[in-house]
């Protein structure tokens, strides 16, 4: 009797066995890492779902970073457990790129159907190493119920006008924000900044970014167009300009799916202005692939997939991003006049005149030093040349060497 349920066990497991699905073990596994909002992630999965029924060769684990993506990121490499296919901004790439940890991506794409600003945010020593889903440019919102006439707004003069005429009855004209990814636009526009185009050397004291900076904190200080931080009572820069607390807002693309949402009156975008000589910075986020990567020829179709036209449609239509594909960007998907904004042509113009923000390795460490030092510039307490003195240039030029 032992022997025989014994047997029977055994033709049971057998049996059962011969039910199963096998696992296909010549499936390949590609991991693909990302961050992106609840929208950009259902698009995500259903592009995903997309491509593994296209190809039933390959499964791609997802990996979802919706907060502190890059620290994570940094992990997973330290572990050396990377993904294959990472999703990046330029602010970042630097630090994979000089570390020798992403793949020359060169060749592998028609750079012509792209924007050349959003190409160039990706290179270095005139190799790619993303490919650009998207490229992203700074523009006024503007609130027409409170700003009759923003065709008016030619300069940066006419700007600073225009804000302070806007700011009364608890309304300010222009939006406050301490991230340099704002504020740099303001000494932009005198040829200024934070880095030289290479990377290499500091111009944050130079003349221009010195007179923009400066500006800024005169439309905070004396006008009192733009609020200071504690006026905004806990309050987001993008919450007050739907609350009517901002006349202007100066921000990017991807507040347009929230506003259409929330916002009730009246709005359309302008570029920021310029001059002849200064250009608009833009900044840009894509695929890229970790030279680590087992499975390359794999990612690769992976990553021309994700940055195909059809993908680039689905992420447009959201209205979250500017593409980096110029064809998808000049047709109505982007620009329907039925939907605002309804000059998003805005966000092209801004090409015309533009240049990848200037970052290396250490462009966080730089822009953390730089913050920490401007409250007093940002409160009046100080001038600007007050703070950003010959000895704190010398400070932050070291993180070029």
């Amino acid at each position: 009797m032992k022997r025989l349920i014994i047997a029977l066990f055994s033709a049971m497991i057998f049996l059962c066995g011969c039910n199963q699905k096998p696992t296909d073990e010549a499936q390949t596994v590609i991991k693909f890492s990302s961050w992106g909002s609840r929208t950009e992630y259902n698009i995500l999965k259903q592009v995903i779902s997309d491509y593994e029924k296209a190809n039933p060769d390959v499964k791609v684990e997802f990996i979802h970073v919706p907060e502190n993506y890059f620290r994570k990121l940094h992990l997973l490499y330290a572990s050396k457990t990377e993904p294959d296919v990472v999703f990046v901004n330029n602010i970042y790439a630097p630090l994979y790129i000089k570390a020798g940890l992403f793949e020359d991506l060169s060749g592998k794409i028609d750079e012509g159907e792209y924007y050349q600003s959003a190409l160039d945010c990706f290179k270095y020593d005139d190799k790619l190493y993303a490919i650009p889903r998207d490229i992203s440019s700074l523009v006024l919102y503007i609130n027409k119920d409170l700003i009759k006439n923003p065709q008016k707004i030619t300069d940066i003069y006419t700007l600073k006008a225009e804000a302070k005429k806007a700011t009364k009855n608890g309304v300010f004209g222009l939006n406050y924000e301490e991230n340099p990814l704002f504020w740099n636009t303001y000494l932009g526009y005198f040829d200024g900044g934070i880095l030289s185009d290479d990377g290499k050397r500091i111009i944050f004291g130079e003349t221009g970014s010195i007179k923009g900076l400066q500006l800024y904190a005169d439309m905070i200080n004396k006008d009192k167009s733009i609020p200071h931080k504690w006026d905004m009572a806990a309050m987001t820069s993008a919450q007050m300009f739907i609350g009517e607390k901002t006349a202007i807002y100066l921000s990017g693309r991807w507040l347009v799916p929230k506003f259409n949402e929330t916002v009730k009156f009246d709005w359309d975008v302008i570029p920021f202005p310029q001059t002849k000589t200064s250009k608009t910075l833009v900044d840009a986020s894509g695929w890229a692939i970790s030279k680590s990567s087992k499975h390359k020829e794999k990612a690769i179709d992976l990553v021309k997939y994700l940055s195909s036209e059809e993908v680039s449609e689905k992420f447009t239509e959201t209205g979250l991003i500017t593409p980096a594909r110029k064809k998808i960007a000049e047709s109505e998907i982007f620009l329907n006049p039925n939907k605002k904004p309804r000059n998003s042509r805005a966000f092209l113009d801004a090409l015309n005149q533009s240049k990848p923000t200037p970052v290396n390795e250490n462009y966080l460490k730089i822009t953390d030093e730089i913050t920490k030092n401007l409250e007093n510039v940002f409160n009046g307490k100080k001038q600007a040349s007050e703070v950003v003195d010959q000895k704190f240039v010398e400070k932050l030029q070291k993180h070029c060497i």
